[in-house]
This record gives structure tokens, C-alpha cells and sequence, in this order.
């Protein structure tokens, strides 16, 4: 009958599940948009992990990014060689990290990582720790005034 293409394997797709805030058929149609950008380099079949890369010019003709002024930063923080080359592992964790769904201290570090990139990286590593470390005691002692909140509230009820 029909002859199914394979891109990724079983075992790769809740791979890709479970360290990003994608289910796997959001997974499939970002690998279908990784390669619309370079067809010529990015196969279809992905079930042998192949080492491929699409360089930042193509990356940030994305209607995501055309606009952005940060677009190359983004595009280069995001890429593990540094330098804008992204493979489908860079593509897909950049789209995790910056979806609307995703936590707000993994944000605020990339923030720093994009924003902060014309000061020395190591410097930038710091921020970032740091500014998720903050995010974090922030949100704990609100959550800890919610609850005290909440115990006020019970408590005039005679609860």
C-alpha cells in the first residue's frame, strides 16, 4: 500500500519529547521547517543522526526572525559552534527555549546569553547563573507569600 517515510526513529522522537516542551508531532513539523531552509542539505530520513548544519544566513530568513536585530545573536547563542551553524538539535532547543509555554528562568538565561553578548562570555555565563538564581529566589518567596496568604485567609475562616 502506502509507503511511509521514516525521519525520525521511536526512541529519537521521546528523546526530542522529553528534553523539550514539544510533542512529537510539533517535532516533525519543526523538522519539516529545518528543512524547507536548506532542502538540498537537510534528508528527510533522520533515523541515522546525520551531521548536518544550516548556516545563519538561511537560518534567519525565518519569518520568526527576519525582523529581529537580535536575530543573528539569537541564532549564534543558540548554535553549539558559536557561530550561527545550527543543527536540527540547535534549531529544535532554540524554538523550545523561546516558546510562549516555556519556563521564564530558562528565558531570562538566554536573555542574558543574547543580550549580553558584547561583554567577555565567561562574564555572560555569571549573569545568566546569576539571573536565574534571582528568577528563582523571587519566585520561591512569592509562591511562600501566596501560601502564607492563602493560611491568613483559612485562618480567618476559622479554618
Amino acid at each position: 500500500m502506502g509507503n511511509k517515510q521514516t525521519t525520525f526513529t521511536e526512541e529519537q522522537l521521546e528523546a526530542y519529547q522529553d528534553c523539550t516542551y514539544f510533542t512529537r508531532k510539533e517535532i516533525l513539523r519543526l523538522h519539516g521547517r529545518y528543512r524547507e531552509l536548506a532542502p538540498h542539505l537537510v534528508p528527510l530520513d533522520y533515523t541515522n543522526n546525520p551531521d548536518i548544519r544550516v548556516p545563519l544566513p538561511l537560518i534567519v530568513t525565518m519569518p520568526e526572525l527576519k525582523e529581529n536585530p537580535f536575530k543573528d545573536r539569537i541564532v549564534e547563542t543558540f548554535s553549539e559552534d558559536g557561530q550561527g551553524n545550527m543543527s536540527f538539535n540547535d534549531f529544535v532547543d532554540m524554538f523550545s527555549a523561546l516558546r510562549e509555554t516555556s519556563p521564564r528562568e530558562l528565558k531570562t538565561i538566554y536573555a542574558f546569553k543574547i543580550y549580553a553578548s558584547f561583554i567577555d562570555p565567561s562574564f555572560t555565563e555569571l549573569l545568566a547563573s546569576g539571573a536565574a538564581a534571582l528568577y528563582g529566589i523571587l519566585h520561591r518567596k512569592r509562591q511562600r507569600g501566596k501560601r502564607a496568604g492563602a493560611l491568613v485567609k483559612l485562618s480567618k475562616r476559622g479554618l
